[in-house]
């Protein structure tokens, strides 16, 4: 039994709850030590017991020294000599070995040469690997007509729940794509994913698939060994937008962000189980508009108040509203990306640009970064937020130290320090776009690029 590394940054978002927090301090100040070309996009760095940082572009895996020399290279390769792609944040673990995962393969690396310990055959684009608190290993996948989990043993060894399309109940029609997965202190797996489904239900009324354009957001939950327990549907969507899902989760209340307006929920797994919903059937809420039944149309509304009512509280940018109808600044702005979440639970989130009256593909990264204080209810299911706006486009995830500091990325190079209340106490000009920022030891942050830098600061 292998578990996860208790480093500064193990894994994608810093832990198994995906929480986007360190259980390290972050500098006071900011200063680039060094930076070092790696070249390509490259995706968000996990750092290793020895503060090496391993950082991963398309098909390969660079390993650099605390002091930004590169250790040594690893290609991932599949059929012959055909370089896989799509590989995607790292996973460390506590005898320092490194779990990646690409195009179909999932592979162990030694981590003094990157020489591979055991692969292990996959299908489709994997996500970022999770590991659960007994070392086993999780990797979600998908392509274009289906999604599905990995359950691997720490050994690499497959459990009997692999089979890569674990979500053939619902078979997509034309899209369907999943985030990594994040994991509770119970060892509960929740993957959150948006598609076109059609449900094989359907076909037995729908023939014409009427319904095969409708967008579902929705995240699905698995316990340890990989069965599906529960769903958590909050809304559906009759859009082409599409947003990423993200879940976050904080002394196991799941934060649950997803759908093209702006909405976080937060919701615990005892109080999903406890509703009196039938799993399958709330899948198919949004099919009951086409049976045409009144009764159906009450149950879909039953239980639509009751999945809202186990929430501990929800957020979108319409509440941005005062008294006198008047818009607050986040207004049209809606929240993209994996929260960060502080010990006294503080989500910060990132926002893009929308018109709301007109969901295309025009949104861009705007200046402002929410606060919302899940403590301190304004009113029934409002909670306090604020709007924090910087000088230039927000371009990575929030990622938040120890002491609560939040650290900024945006895409002309800035790298902004703010205080837990949301003062910005420094900023500085990194030289390089910045795609992601992740906690690294003794008081440093390790900053990647969009332009293929990797960059220490302290």
């Amino acid at each position: 039994m292998i578990k996860l590394a208790k480093s500064a940054w193990p894994r994608f978002r810093g832990n198994p709850g995906s929480s986007g927090r360190s259980e390290l301090p972050g500098p006071k100040e900011l200063e680039v030590i060094w930076t070092t070309k790696i070249g390509k996009k490259i995706e968000e760095p996990a750092i290793g017991l020895d503060g090496t940082i391993y950082a991963a572009r398309e098909s390969e895996l660079v390993a650099i020294n605390p002091d930004g020399e590169i250790l040594w290279k690893k290609e991932i390769y599949g059929h012959g000599d055909i370089p896989l792609r799509g590989m995607q944040t790292p996973a460390i673990r506590e005898d320092g070995s490194i779990i990646v995962a690409a195009m179909s393969r999932v592979s162990c690396l030694e981590p003094n040469d990157g020489t591979e310990r055991w692969h292990h055959k996959i299908d489709g684009l994997p996500s970022a690997p999770n590991i659960g608190p007994d070392g086993t290993l999780y990797i979600s996948a998908w392509s274009f007509d289906w999604a599905g989990m990995y359950v691997i043993s720490s050994t690499g060894n497959p459990t009997g729940r692999d089979d890569p399309k674990i979500f053939d109940k619902w078979k997509a029609k034309h899209h369907v794509e999943v985030a990594p997965p994040s994991i509770d202190s119970s060892g509960n797996v929740y993957i959150p994913f948006h598609a076109n489904y059609t449900h094989p239900e359907a076909y037995t009324w729908d023939p014409e698939g009427r319904v095969a354009e409708d967008l579902f957001y929705a995240c699905s939950i698995f316990n340890p060994e990989g069965d599906r327990i529960a769903k958590f549907v909050p809304e559906f969507f009759d859009s082409e937008r599409h947003t990423n899902n993200a879940i976050a989760i904080n002394d196991d209340i799941v934060h649950y962000q997803g759908g093209p307006y702006s909405s976080i929920y937060a919701f615990n797994l005892e109080g999903l189980l406890s509703l009196e919903v039938p799993s399958d059937r709330l899948f198919l809420e949004k099919f009951h508009f086409y049976e045409s039944s009144p009764e159906n149309t009450r149950k879909r509304e039953k239980w639509q108040a009751a999945m809202f009512s186990n929430c501990f509280w929800f957020w979108n940018d319409e509440t941005d509203v005062d008294d006198n109808g008047t818009r607050g600044i986040l207004y049209g702005h809606q929240i993209v990306g994996y929260p960060a979440i502080g010990r006294d639970g503080i989500v910060w989130a990132r926002t893009l640009s929308q018109e709301r009256s007109k969901l295309d593909e025009s949104a861009l990264p705007t200046k402002i970064v929410v606060r919302l204080d899940a403590a301190k209810a304004a009113k029934e299911r409002l909670i306090e937020h604020v709007a924090v706006v910087l000088s230039d486009s927000i371009t990575a995830n929030p990622t938040l130290d120890s002491k609560s500091n939040l650290y900024l990325g945006s895409s002309d190079g800035q790298v902004h320090l703010l205080s837990p209340q949301g003062n910005i106490n420094t900023s500085i000009d990194s030289g390089h776009p910045v795609s992601s920022i992740v906690i690294g030891p003794k008081k440093s942050l390790v900053v990647a690029s969009s332009d293929g830098y990797v960059l220490l600061l302290r």
